[in-house]
């Protein structure tokens, strides 16, 4: 008995410590929310004071501060137009709906450098190749393909539709070309969409991260 109590006490006194760092962790990020259109938002988060190296795989575009600030002083709720965005702590949830209250996404950043989202139908994305129209049961890694020398057969486009109305896009990648041999695929992070939900792994935990998610009524919407 005195075994099982010590082992409980073990246990709570790990998962203190475990939200402790979580929200440590939280206290040092800073989160940057963006409306691109009245379907599209670009989330930004990393260490306070840095920003994503951008990729030139995306031209500049206009798009209009909505909140900026640390992670634990974000506020409940935001109005995006046509969007609507809820943020909640430890871990850090971004939870987006349309403006009839549906689901658009649900990003919750990891403690394992990962952000999860939802993959309740069927994925799609990701560019040519590969197996099958639906990505869901496998893991992407970004520099996946056949290497040989300074050319590869694929090279995945980080890029997920989903079937119920969302896009997601991590647009600023380093470039491929410093990252080509077997040995050092994966570096430039990975999707986990094995489980019942997807998981962004991205390569480094100082990275800051940059996503443009989209929430479509119709399948042209996420083009636009």
């Amino acid at each position: 008995m005195r075994q099982a109590f010590l082992f409980i006490g073990s246990l709570l006194a790990s998962l203190g410590v475990w939200s402790h760092s979580l929200h440590a962790a939280e206290s040092t990020r800073e989160l940057s929310i963006a409306r691109v259109s009245d379907h599209t938002l670009e989330l930004r988060i990393g260490p306070a004071g840095t920003e994503p190296k951008r990729s030139p795989m995306l031209v500049d575009f206009p798009c209009e501060a909505i909140w900026r600030g640390p992670v634990d002083e974000a506020p409940p709720t935001l109005d995006a137009g046509g969007l609507q965005v809820e943020i909640t702590r430890a871990p850090l949830t971004v939870t987006v709906r349309r403006a009839d209250g549906t689901l658009v996404q649900r990003l919750a950043w990891q403690e394992d450098v990962g952000v999860a989202f939802k993959t309740d139908a069927a994925v799609f994305g990701l560019g040519e190749g590969g197996t099958g129209f639906d990505r869901r049961g496998m893991t992407h890694s970004l520099t996946d393909g056949d290497f040989n020398g300074n050319t590869t057969s694929r090279v995945i486009s980080p890029v997920l539709i989903g079937a119920d109305g969302w896009a997601l896009f991590v647009p600023d990648m380093p470039d491929v070309n410093q990252k080509r041999s077997m040995e050092r695929a994966g570096l430039l992070g990975a999707f986990d969409l094995r489980g019942d939900h997807g998981v962004f792994r991205a390569p480094s935990a100082d990275q800051p991260l940059r996503f443009l998610l989209v929430g479509a009524d119709r399948p042209p919407q996420i083009m636009a």
